[in-house]
Protein backbone atom coordinates (compact mmCIF):
# COMPACT_ATOMS: atom_id res chain seq x y z
CA UNK A 1 0.00 0.00 0.00
CA UNK A 2 2.69 2.43 0.93
CA UNK A 3 4.60 1.22 -2.71
CA UNK A 4 1.27 2.78 -4.51
CA UNK A 5 0.96 5.91 -2.37
CA UNK A 6 4.36 6.94 -2.88
CA UNK A 7 4.82 5.61 -6.90
CA UNK A 8 1.68 8.36 -7.32
CA UNK A 9 3.13 10.79 -5.07
CA UNK A 10 6.34 10.79 -7.58
CA UNK A 11 5.22 10.09 -10.74
CA UNK A 12 2.02 11.71 -10.76
CA UNK A 13 2.72 15.49 -9.50
CA UNK A 14 0.20 18.10 -9.94
CA UNK A 15 1.32 21.78 -10.68
CA UNK A 16 2.55 23.54 -7.81
CA UNK A 17 2.44 27.45 -7.87
CA UNK A 18 5.29 28.49 -6.18
CA UNK A 19 8.00 30.94 -6.37
CA UNK A 20 11.43 30.20 -6.60
CA UNK A 21 13.43 33.35 -5.27
CA UNK A 22 16.49 34.49 -6.47
CA UNK A 23 18.18 33.38 -3.10
CA UNK A 24 18.02 29.58 -3.69
CA UNK A 25 21.21 29.25 -5.71
CA UNK A 26 23.68 31.17 -3.25
CA UNK A 27 21.66 28.89 -0.82
CA UNK A 28 22.34 25.52 -2.93
CA UNK A 29 26.06 26.73 -3.08
CA UNK A 30 26.67 27.39 0.44
CA UNK A 31 24.78 23.68 0.84
CA UNK A 32 27.57 22.42 -1.30
CA UNK A 33 30.35 24.34 -0.09
CA UNK A 34 29.75 22.74 3.69
CA UNK A 35 30.28 19.33 3.34
CA UNK A 36 33.22 19.87 0.57
CA UNK A 37 34.80 22.16 2.92
CA UNK A 38 34.50 19.45 5.89
CA UNK A 39 36.05 16.95 4.02
CA UNK A 40 38.59 18.86 3.12
CA UNK A 41 39.47 20.15 6.23
CA UNK A 42 39.61 16.11 7.22
CA UNK A 43 42.05 15.56 4.53
CA UNK A 44 43.98 18.87 5.64
CA UNK A 45 43.91 17.37 9.34
CA UNK A 46 45.17 14.05 8.55
CA UNK A 47 48.31 15.45 6.58
CA UNK A 48 49.20 17.92 9.07
CA UNK A 49 49.79 15.72 11.89
CA UNK A 50 52.26 13.13 10.32
CA UNK A 51 53.74 16.16 9.10
CA UNK A 52 54.21 17.91 12.02
CA UNK A 53 55.62 15.11 13.75
CA UNK A 54 57.82 14.15 10.95
CA UNK A 55 59.04 18.19 11.06
CA UNK A 56 59.87 17.88 14.57
CA UNK A 57 61.87 14.89 14.38
CA UNK A 58 64.14 16.08 11.91
CA UNK A 59 64.23 19.54 13.88
CA UNK A 60 65.50 17.28 16.84
CA UNK A 61 68.14 15.34 15.27
CA UNK A 62 68.80 17.84 13.10
CA UNK A 63 69.88 20.05 16.80
CA UNK A 64 71.53 17.13 17.97
CA UNK A 65 73.98 17.49 15.36
CA UNK A 66 74.89 20.57 15.01
CA UNK A 67 75.62 20.69 19.09
CA UNK A 68 77.60 18.02 19.65
CA UNK A 69 81.11 19.00 18.39
CA UNK A 70 84.15 16.52 17.90
CA UNK A 71 86.55 16.75 20.98
CA UNK A 72 90.19 16.89 19.95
Amino acid sequence: MHFLITFFILFCPTLAFAYIGPGLAPAAIWMLFGPVAAILATIGMLLYFPLRYLYKRFRQKKELTSTTTPSE
